[in-house]
């Protein structure tokens, strides 16, 4: 991978977006800059996370076309402070769904999305649930653009989708190994994006719990709210909860999808999406 210095693509000037702890820059046409604040990597190195490395080594190890990947290192003198990567044009998966889309298109995209990360044994998706991390273009490709927000193999990251609830609650589970994510958290994630998707539901609610009813007891109130009636989709999002291990939802979507069309309806306080029986 080439290392360039942070001179060399100066001046740059639109900003696409931004948070506390990077910039992304568009530079030309094909081309943007992901600037991170210098506060913030030292504050990951005290940590022992090397975003640097990731970048450098971990890139040599994605071959895959939906997963955007690095093309040069940028330095500021000799300290790194981000990285270079193509341009996607599309919309964040969240703003390309839509109403005027079928149950059983959203679906093709879930099952195009769940596939993409199945397949990829050696890469963890933790920050998947964030909005913008998952682009899909005109074409309807998907891409997933936050490179460093990838565990890529022994090369880990601390980010962590705030969707996912508070990630305090993942240590010492199926979900983590030691400092490493599993690729349970991938199955959860992808559930937990399936429910955002289809019925625009925040999933982490439900981490939240409460403490007189069981994940069981909650999981039966939604799925009446939801109005869904099937045994494979509550046993799959169950067991999220327990110590089993995941299961990704496959055919169980499909199966739905067959069977249900999507209705809006309002109950006094909002509008809500409901699976209608064909």
């Amino acid at each position: 991978m080439k290392k360039i210095c942070l001179n060399s693509i100066n001046p740059f000037s639109e900003c696409i977006s931004y948070n506390s702890v990077s910039r992304v820059y568009r530079i030309d046409n094909d081309n943007v800059f992901k600037m991170f604040d210098y506060g913030h990597l030292i504050s990951l190195l005290d940590n022992d996370y090397d975003i640097e490395e990731n970048v450098l080594k971990g890139s040599r190890l994605v071959n895959d076309s939906n997963i955007v990947v690095p093309s040069s290192c940028v330095y500021r003198g000799r300290s790194f402070i981000g990285y270079t990567m193509p341009f996607i044009d599309g919309l964040s998966v969240m703003n390309y769904v839509n109403d005027s889309m079928s149950l059983g298109e959203i679906t093709n995209l879930y099952s195009k999305l769940e596939a993409i990360v199945r397949k990829k044994e050696n890469i963890v998706f933790p920050d998947m649930l964030t909005d913008g991390n998952i682009l899909i273009d005109e074409s309807g490709e998907v891409h997933f653009i936050d490179f460093d927000g990838l565990q890529i193999s022994n090369y880990l990251t601390p980010a962590m989708s705030s969707g996912l609830g508070n990630r305090g609650i993942y240590d010492f589970t199926k979900y983590k190994n030691g400092r490493s994510f599993t690729k349970e958290l991938d199955i959860k994630s992808l559930i937990y994006l399936y429910f955002s998707m289809v019925f625009d539901y925040p999933m982490e609610d439900l981490d939240n719990g409460c403490f007189d009813c069981s994940n069981e007891e909650l999981l039966n109130d939604l799925f009446d709210y939801l109005g869904i009636e099937d045994n494979d989709l509550f046993n799959k999002v169950l067991r999220l909860y327990s110590d089993d291990s995941n299961q990704y939802l496959g055919n169980t979507v499909m199966d739905i999808a067959d069977n249900y069309d999507l209705d809006v309806i309002n109950n006094e306080y909002c509008y809500v999406k409901r699976l209608v029986r064909k």
